[in-house]
């Protein structure tokens, strides 16, 4: 039983992170209401205040609970060399396209496909 709290302990203060650290961030960042005064970005369905920066960056889990509302509607985004910009403005690797999976979080990946059976 010792060693099992021990364990316990030992994973919630792993690289310096307490529990209580954890907690914090993530009520504080749940129930942030102004998130522009934090230069932070409010999510739709949420609520929650996220990093700017993690606005339109092709990763829809930021908000969670399936609000996609940071990858949306981002334009002007450019994606790096060798692959594929959706029309949510996510990068996949451009060999995704027309592969049959949708890779894209909205699968436009898979419009416009000549061998497409749909």
């Amino acid at each position: 039983m010792c060693s099992t709290s021990i364990l316990i302990v030992f994973l919630i203060t792993v690289n310096s992170v307490s529990l209580a650290d954890i907690i914090s961030n993530v009520s504080s960042s749940a129930s942030d209401t102004d998130c522009s005064a934090n230069n932070k970005f409010k999510c739709k369905k949420t609520g929650r205040c996220i990093a700017i920066n993690w606005r339109c960056d092709g990763d829809d889990s930021d908000c969670g609970y399936g609000d996609q509302s940071d990858e949306q509607n981002c334009t002007g985004k450019t994606c790096p060399s060798g692959e594929f910009k959706c029309k949510s403005g996510q990068c996949i690797l451009i060999k995704w396209k027309c592969d049959g999976e949708k890779d894209c979080y909205d699968g436009t990946d898979e419009l416009e496909c000549n061998d497409n059976p749909t």
